[in-house]
């Protein structure tokens, strides 16, 4: 749950009303893409996704590889295909994190012609989590 909190603050605040290192909290979600947690590591990727848009395009590509080199290189790949996939998590007007990549259909293949990141039904996390009504008026 505390994902999905990082999430709607990355979502509510990348618009330039609060000034953050967006360096510093790629850093802390890079470590928890390799958290046991199956559902931790595909909420981390969720995130990333939503910090993309601060990073500009390519941008955040190049800084993932650079963190998770040496690292476990099927990681990496999951993260750069999400990356590409598009579609962010949504934050709706009730305060819920919507993820759309994450409805479509488990076995919906991606361009390079293999599964969606997070594919396995034990990857997914609820398609949208309460988080209460952070930031909304």
């Amino acid at each position: 749950e505390l994902m999905s909190v990082v999430i709607v603050a990355l979502a509510v605040f990348e618009g330039g009303s609060l000034s953050y290192d967006r360096e510093q909290v790629l850093q802390a979600i890079a470590q928890l893409l390799a958290d046991p947690s199956e559902k931790t590591s595909v909420l981390a990727m969720e995130a990333l996704v939503v910090l993309q848009a601060g990073f500009g395009a390519g941008g955040l590509h190049e800084k993932v590889s650079a963190l998770l080199q040496g690292g476990d290189r099927s990681m990496l790949h999951r993260v750069l295909v999400r990356l590409d996939g598009g579609m962010p998590p949504v934050v709706t007007e009730e305060g819920l994190v919507e993820f759309p990549f994450m409805n479509r259909s488990s076995h919906e293949p991606t361009e390079k012609g293999g599964e969606s990141p997070g594919a396995s039904p034990a990857r997914l996390p609820n398609p949208a989590m309460a988080v209460g009504r952070l930031g909304r008026k």
